[in-house]
């Protein structure tokens, strides 16, 4: 079902994740918190989601240009070892 828009997504957070940071992070965190309208255990879950999610584009993209490169060397180491393959035929023939 497609949300409407300004409608909010609710998810239902079904398992416990226990993180130590330091003083720092967790002061600046309730800042955030504070700042955003959200409780600081909201915006810390919501920041890993985040970040799981940038790392993953990121492993995704660079699975891609390694794809790529590998397709066009395979092709072009192929189309080498086609064209040697050739010259020994040759001449043996």
């Amino acid at each position: 079902m497609a949300k409407k828009p300004g409608e909010v997504s609710i998810v239902r957070r079904d398992r416990t994740l226990r993180l130590t940071v330091t003083s720092d992070i967790y002061e600046r965190l309730e800042r955030l918190a504070v700042v955003v309208g959200i409780p600081p255990a909201t915006l810390a879950t919501m920041s890993v989601g985040l970040y799981v999610a940038q790392q993953e584009r990121s492993l995704g993209a660079a699975e891609r240009v390694i794809d790529k490169m590998s397709e066009q060397m395979g092709g072009e180491v192929m189309a080498e070892v086609q064209k040697q393959l050739s010259l020994l035929t040759k001449g043996s023939q």
